[in-house]
């Protein structure tokens, strides 16, 4: 059954006619007028335009191009269609996009006032002095994020987060310890979202709204007087200009260690000497790195000496000889033998003087895989949610090293374009993301270690290259959003040189397009998700995506072909480019009614998306018509009476989709998939007459995987060769060193977080030693 969701359209209207009496146009008003108006979204600015011709509304056109594609993106469209069929802006919120929504009507209004020459009045605000409580939901669709506000009659007197969430630890966190005091200090809950965990940040604000909703209704006040509490704060701090020798922008792993070597090697020349600031634009440091599971490593002595009797744990020369063959002479070889030469000493270095806690190393991620080099981040057993905290602290204390050494901080400050002099890179233009400063560094040396441009649609569309996949275009992602290429891309401008940047983005997860958070959610009390140590929920509202992971899926490419063995999506169904489908016959439907799910989805394709869990094996969904009716409805699977008027739907050729299904079907009967390989226990045909569904599905990488080139100072190269200098590039900024455009990340397990940290330390030994020796 449905659980009952929230729904704002009543609170909006009323808002509306608070501010406007009525909605009636002006008689005798003629002519084409249009209005725009803003409001803030999901993950940014929303804007509403208008046009009325002869007093009619005839034209809306909404934008929103932060709001994320799949949920926001989609209630964008309907509202807009919703406007424009009825000419009128009172149309109910989109269910599942609430922020969206609101921030869309909000705009509609403040936009149909101005075009009808009704001025705002400033609402009269009245509350029952006291604490109220309220609740949205966070990242994690199971559970709400719960938040307490104290008022007295006028004001906002203090915000409290509950701490207890199933939000990603320290994402969560940042939005947590952050946000209240803003919210008081500027009497508002429409502050920014805090950068990197803005799905956190927008339950908080959401649940704050209500809270004080409440405290408006318990004076008898109109809820509309809620929209006293959302003004958007517009004081920009004055302009501030700073001066360091060395900047590191950005404090992912590659960040952190560059920051960390480069105060290191600074202070050892002269300790009273280290001039060393490090920025990132999201609310912590630690970035994606602080989220992951291990850490590719060659030979580490130390863990040799704590794991290994002293020993190595693998042959560095075979993986070499490996690692080149697999990539077919596209990478640099000098900049492999760096990583292989430098991340068993670097980890070492981490482990020792900075607290880093690592298990004993396994192989990597595939059978295939026989190099002992993947160190998981301790304690794995204990699960992600402590694994996190562990790596978290690992954070603090480089950090607290770091400033104990002279070194200075500044987050929330996101660099967004190089200052050149006399083709010298010689700082970087900044900006506040809080408040809107802006703020010129001045350094001697620049360090990019910003984690790609995975979040930058246009330069996914731009650089992802279509040559050997249909790669270039705008991906999902999981994790965090702050990775948007801006230095990237500037850099690029100045002439720096890319290597490989073409290559497919570091794809593990894969998950349905959209999500259905109003159906029923049912707790699995004697089993934990490992990602938040809470029993594990599922809901009917994820079937579209329990189908869509499932091995026993047909799933088909933009074009209609299937690419894969279903059972190998996790690792394969980036070949497919950013989206694929996975289709299911009626026939199919109705038996997970009956009997529920055939085959139980990979546990890492559940757990990092939805509810984070699934139903139990042989769990019957009687509802399974309804919820991907609702699916078809929210725009992320569609319904056809045969597959070829699916495949127009889909916008394949139907004779390509046709032949398809049928080649398909007709492997299940013989029980042999002879294209892909697929066990004959996953091969469940497309059977019956239709109609036939289709489940748009989507790759969630969590970054790019290539960008700038470099030489094996981690200097940034021009497109001539020669070094573009005071410029330096580490981690995801310049690992496409290491790859081929024609394959994927490699399976060794963990190069990227090996790559981050070898080549952020050693671009911080080189930046600091080029200084000192001048």
């Amino acid at each position: 059954m449905k659980k009952q969701v929230l729904r704002f359209t009543t609170l909006l209207l009323a808002c509306a006619l608070f501010f406007s009496g009525c909605s009636k146009t002006p008689d005798g008003e003629a002519g084409t007028r249009s209005e725009t108006a803003t409001a803030q979204g999901f993950g940014g600015e929303v804007s509403v335009t208008l046009t009325t011709q002869n007093g009619t509304l005839a034209e809306v056109v909404i934008q929103g191009d932060k709001e994320t594609e799949a949920v926001g993106g989609q209630a964008i469209q309907t509202l807009q269609k919703a406007m424009k069929d009825s000419q009128s802006i009172d149309v109910e919120a989109v269910s599942g996009a609430t922020l969206t929504s609101e921030a869309v009507l909000s705009a509609a209004r403040q936009a149909w006032n101005t075009l009808n020459g009704v001025e705002t009045a400033k609402p009269d605000v009245k509350m029952k002095a006291g604490t109220y409580t309220a609740s949205a939901l966070g990242f994690r669709s199971a559970w709400d994020i719960e938040v307490s506000v104290t008022v007295d009659e006028t004001q906002l007197l203090s915000v409290q987060v509950n701490q207890d969430s199933a939000d990603t630890v320290g994402i969560f966190q940042s939005a947590a310890n952050l946000l209240p005091q803003r919210m008081v200090e500027h009497q508002s809950v429409a502050v920014e979202a805090i950068c990197g965990a803005t799905v956190s940040s927008n339950a908080i604000k959401s649940a704050a709204k209500k809270a004080i909703v409440q405290a408006l209704e318990a004076a008898g006040t109109d809820a509309a007087a809620i929209s006293a509490f959302e003004t958007i704060p517009d004081e920009v701090p004055a302009a501030e200009e700073l001066t360091t020798d060395i900047l590191v922008v950005g404090l992912g792993a590659a960040g952190t260690t560059a920051a960390l070597s480069a105060a290191e090697t600074l202070a050892e020349e002269n300790p009273d000497g280290v001039s060393v600031l490090a920025i990132d634009k999201a609310g912590r440091y630690g970035g994606a790195s602080s989220l992951c599971s291990g850490v590719f490593a060659v030979n580490p002595q130390g863990l040799a000496d704590k794991y290994n009797d002293g020993k190595d744990f693998t042959d560095r020369d075979a993986l070499l000889a490996d690692w080149l063959t697999y990539v077919e002479g596209d990478a640099k070889p000098e900049m492999i033998e760096l990583l292989l030469d430098h991340s068993g000493d670097t980890i070492d270095w981490l482990v020792d003087d900075y607290g880093l806690e690592l298990e004993k190393p396994q192989t990597g991620l595939t059978e295939g895989d026989s190099n002992i080099v993947l160190f998981s981040y301790a304690p794995s057993k204990d699960g992600m949610t402590v694994r996190r905290q562990h790596n978290i602290q690992f954070y603090d204390n480089c950090m607290a090293e770091f400033t104990k050494m002279g070194g200075k901080i500044m987050l929330e400050t996101e660099a967004y374009d190089l200052i050149v002099e006399n083709g010298q890179v010689t700082g970087v233009k900044a900006r506040n993301t809080a408040n809107g400063q802006e703020i010129l560094i001045h350094a001697r040396k620049v360090i990019l270690g910003t984690g790609g441009f995975l979040s930058n649609s246009a330069m996914t569309q731009k650089y992802l290259s279509n040559t050997f996949y249909p790669l270039s275009g705008s991906w999902d992602m999981v994790g965090m959003k702050q990775n948007d290429g801006k230095m990237l891309e500037a850099s690029i401008a100045e002439g720096a040189a890319t290597y490989n940047i073409g290559m497919c983005p570091a794809v593990h997860i894969i998950g349905a397009a959209g999500f259905l958070s109003n159906f029923e959610y049912h707790t699995l009390e004697d089993k934990l998700c490992m990602q938040t140590m809470k029993p594990t929920k599922w809901t009917e509202g994820d079937l579209p995506h329990y189908l869509g992971v499932a091995p026993d899926s047909l799933a088909v490419n933009m074009q209609g072909e299937r690419f894969t063995n279903e059972k190998q999506l996790g690792f394969n169904a980036w070949v497919s480019g950013p989206n694929f489908y996975s289709l299911y016959s009626d026939t199919q439907i109705s038996a997970v009614e009956e009997r529920g799910l055939r085959t139980a989805p990979a546990y890492m394709t559940t757990v990092n998306l939805g509810a984070n869990g699934w139903a139990p094996d042989g769990t019957p969904i009687p509802n399974a018509h309804e919820v991907m009716e609702a699916a078809v409805a929210a725009g992320f699977a569609y319904k056809a009476n045969t597959v070829e008027e699916l495949a127009v739907q889909l916008g394949m050729e139907p004779e390509t989709l046709k032949q398809t299904v049928e080649k398909y079907n007709a492997a299940c009967a013989a029980g042999v998939d002879e294209e892909f390989g697929k066990n004959a226990e996953n091969l469940d045909p497309l059977a019956g007459e239709g109609p036939f569904y289709a489940i748009k599905m989507a790759n969630y990488p969590y970054s790019t995987c290539a960008a700038l080139n470099v030489n094996t100072n981690l200097e940034v190269l021009k497109t001539d060769g020669s070094v573009m200098s005071g410029l330096y590039a580490a981690g995801l900024d310049a690992s496409g060193v290491l790859y081929s455009e024609k394959k994927p990340y490699v399976t060794y397990g963990g190069v990227d977080q090996g790559f981050a940290f070898t080549s952020g330390r050693l671009a911080g030994i080189h930046a600091a030693a080029s200084l000192i020796e001048k």
